[in-house]
């Protein structure tokens, strides 16, 4: 049979969207929309903070990011912080992709033991809330240990996030076809 004998195929037509879902649904009124909420929500804030009758000082804000001494520039206690935790993330970020990756290929070894302590240490860590284990970490692990602060904390957040990662990286690992 050739082309000319099959008759072309026809579906049912699509419905077609109402005058309103055509309007709402353009860019345009998106963006009107979002204009409009952003708005209210700019104007909602502002005026509940005049209601509450605070004074923000906003003046006082500098001092914290940072100042001018007789040394010269010094940048304030804000900035130290922020350069602080930006540390303590790549620190923890680190650890957890190299613990995250020894868990995934434990637990993809086929080892029974292997297998087992992964499984184990995955449903520990992702069945406790991130406080509960910076508890552990810094009030139980911490003298044990002599931890410092920081070095519970960058623990804590290796660990946690460890085991997201691990499963991360197994199910990519699983994707990938055998013959690969």
């Amino acid at each position: 049979m050739d082309a000319a004998q099959h008759p072309p195929l026809r579906g049912a037509a699509l419905p077609q969207p109402s005058a309103v879902q055509r309007v709402f649904g353009s860019t345009w009124a998106s963006v009107a929309i979002y204009a409009v909420v952003m708005g209210l929500i700019i104007y909602g804030s502002y005026t509940g903070a005049q209601n509450m009758g605070y004074n923000w000082q906003w003046s006082r804000v500098p001092q914290f990011l940072y100042s001018f001494t007789d040394d010269g520039f010094q940048l304030g206690e804000m900035i130290i912080g922020l350069g602080l935790t930006l540390k303590l993330s790549a620190t923890a970020f680190l650890l957890a992709t190299g613990l995250g990756l020894c868990v995934a290929l434990l637990r993809l070894s086929g080892l029974v033991v292997g297998t087992a302590v992964a499984i184990g240490f995955l449903e520990f860590v992702r069945n406790i809330p991130l406080l509960v284990l910076l508890y552990l970490f810094y009030y139980v692990l911490g003298p044990i240990f002599g931890l410092d602060r920081y070095t519970a904390s960058v623990l804590t957040l290796a660990v946690f996030h460890s085991a997201l990662i691990s499963e991360i990286l197994r199910a990519g690992i699983n994707a990938v076809p055998t013959g690969q």
